[in-house]
């Protein structure tokens, strides 16, 4: 029986046999619960529904979504004994309907037998996975890692955290030792496999670490000065992996990380200015007060953006650089620029556009408010009040898919907090708080947050440095699937 026009048929693609064998019409009636229907007939071989046309073509209506639990427990032998059937579809067929299903049911198939293990770990299979469950959604992820299925199960599992509504307890803590530190701050790149602390006290080192080791790496002392600023480059694929300036020698040095976490001087500027953000071959620079310059170290062009007002209350502590903007963030404002051109030297008194600045909290106000800065002035989207502590909050930090974390006070213990806002990772309007963990006052100060791999690294005055996890890594795919 040939179907008719516009009626839905159900249709699988047999080798050596393309006409009317596997294919049969389904009454349109049929179709009000469309999901229903594919798991009553799958014993019946029925995959993927499509609508032939005037032409006999045949085009998708619905597509499995989920496999069947009962095809896990099928051996390889059941499955090929069987007639027509999911097994007997043609590899490109196969990958095609793979598109459809989510990552956890992609991994279930290759459990089912050897034709599906080879099959699922193709690129293509993961390709498509990632383009359609993590960018699709705008999930967290990391391009540097060049493992397609390891990046989007990665992905799935830290979008997965954020948005059930659970609590958010750490999947595993690495602890090694090391002197007390007052910054710390995890590598982009490079397999994430590096941490760069600084100590406290009398004179200046950087040190970096092998989170997947716990051991130390290298140590870069420049001597008995000590440098007032330390940064690292947002840009993992640039030269210049850190840039750190010294007050007395009034000069930047720029540092280079190589594969084996070694640091070595590549560059070096004579310059009284401090470096605030680093981002490719840009820095932005400052002084002690309203001057902010932004710098192509490779090229030594640059350009001011004078902010004048009141010099005492507009030191400069952030800059974030857009495609076509500057946003400079001081004490008490926020500035923002149009992008200017760098020019060479001697050509130095470039001042772009600048809005008028918006006054922002006081520095005793106990609030904790987000802007979006796809306008100026930001749009405030969200304020919360925090409450007070013993002491002050830590540092916070806030993720580009709206999530953050601190350490907050609590009585005879420090909580690491994590909030999540309306976004891809909150479809609620109500943004959500969790508590990670809570721990004896350890005197957790400096923090750093990587929302793409879902970890958090903590330091403590007593020399202790903690990686919390959000997601397994060792078994990351079974922790999809929820295995042990």
């Amino acid at each position: 029986m040939s179907p008719s026009a516009n009626e839905p048929v159900a249709f699988i693609k047999h080798p050596g046999d393309y006409q009317g064998s596997v294919t049969w019409p389904i009454q349109c009636a049929h179709l009000a619960e469309p999901l229903s229907l594919l798991y009553d007939v799958w014993d019946d071989d029925l995959l993927t529904v499509f609508r032939s046309t005037e032409e006999g073509a045949l085009t998708v209506i619905n597509s499995l979504q989920s496999v069947p639990y009962d095809l896990l427990g099928k051996k390889e032998a059941e499955l090929e004994s069987r007639g027509p059937d999911l097994y007997d579809l043609p590899d490109d067929v196969l990958i095609y309907n793979f598109t459809f299903l989510p990552v956890p049911d992609i991994l279930r198939l290759r459990k089912t037998c050897k034709r599906f293990n080879a099959l699922t770990r193709l690129p293509i299979v993961w390709k498509n996975a990632f383009k359609l469950d993590i960018l699709a959604n705008d999930h967290p992820h990391s391009l540097h890692d060049i493992d397609l299925e390891h990046r989007t199960c990665r992905g799935y599992r830290v979008a997965s955290r954020w948005l059930a509504d659970t609590p958010l307890i750490p999947q595993s803590e690495t602890t090694f030792a090391g002197p007390p530190v007052s910054k710390i701050k995890f590598f982009p790149g490079r397999r994430h496999k590096f941490l760069l602390t600084v100590p406290k006290g009398f004179g200046s080192a950087l040190t970096v670490w092998d989170i997947t080791r716990r051991e130390k790496c290298s140590e870069w002392i420049p001597g008995v000065e000590e440098f007032t600023r330390m940064i690292i480059n947002e840009d993992p694929e640039s030269k210049a992996s850190v840039a750190v300036s010294f007050y007395e020698q009034e000069r930047i040095v720029l540092l280079h990380l190589d594969d084996n976490g070694i640091l070595y001087e590549i560059h070096s500027i004579n310059s009284h200015l401090r470096p605030v953000t680093l981002n490719g071959d840009i820095m932005a620079l400052t002084d002690n007060m309203s001057k902010t310059v932004i710098y192509n170290w490779k090229t030594d062009e640059y350009a001011y953006l004078d902010d004048g007002g009141d010099i005492e209350w507009h030191q400069c502590f952030q800059v974030f650089f857009t495609p076509s903007t500057i946003i400079v963030v001081r004490v008490w404002s926020m500035s923002l620029y149009t992008r200017p051109v760098p020019t060479p030297p001697p050509q130095t008194n470039l001042h772009p556009h600048r809005l008028p600045f918006l006054q922002l909290v006081g520095r005793w106000r106990q609030s904790l408010e987000l802007y979006n800065l796809s306008s100026f002035p930001p749009i405030i989207i969200s304020k919360t009040l925090s409450h007070r502590g013993r002491r002050q909050l830590s540092e916070i930090i806030l993720g580009k898919r709206a999530t953050a974390v601190w350490v907050g006070p609590h009585d005879r213990c420090e909580t690491l907090i994590a909030r999540v806002y309306s976004g891809p990772l909150n479809p609620t309007a109500e943004a959500r708080v969790r508590e990670v963990c809570s721990k004896p006052l350890n005197h957790w100060t400096p923090l750093d947050y990587d929302e793409e791999l879902g970890r958090i690294a903590l330091a403590s005055d007593f020399g202790k440095i903690t990686i919390v996890q959000l997601v397994r890594i060792c078994a990351l795919r079974c922790d999809i699937l929820g295995w042990p």
